[in-house]
């Protein structure tokens, strides 16, 4: 199933015409973004400030994003298994997530965007279902 990213900024809705970009300051809304614009994990290296190096393990003609090595320490606590408790203790819940979220993170939930995203989601008109409310 394919992820929307919801909070893509109208510049960047385009493949870059440069061979190689460099994106910062954080490597999962990078990864993510470009992800979600057809460029590949695999073409994607992540520069180290502190140690000067770029991982990558590959030809280095093959990477078009280079990723920052840094992030948000609030979005990088969320990982995969939060996903799974939240779909086996509640299955009718939608997952929502910011972009600076791990890409695991955002290939498993159902949205991914900024917190603007879901304050427009809960002003939807919503019904109640089964007791819960829902979005109609």
């Amino acid at each position: 199933m394919e992820r929307k990213l919801l909070s893509e900024p109208p510049e960047v809705k385009k493949r870059p015409e440069k061979d190689r970009v460099l994106f910062l300051p954080d490597q999962h809304l990078g990864r993510n973004t470009a992800f979600q614009m057809g460029i590949g994990l695999d073409e994607m290296a992540v520069w180290n400030p502190l140690d000067l190096t770029l991982e990558f393990d590959g030809p280095l003609d093959k990477v078009k994003v280079i990723l920052w090595k840094g992030h948000c320490s609030v979005h990088e606590n969320f990982g995969v298994e939060h996903i799974s408790t939240v779909r086996v203790q509640h299955p009718d819940m939608k997952v929502i997530v910011h972009p600076e979220c791990k890409h695991e993170v955002v290939e498993l939930s159902d949205m991914a965007g900024p917190p603007t995203l879901s304050f427009k989601l809960l002003s939807l008109p919503r019904k109640v279902q089964h007791g819960r409310l829902a979005l109609r």
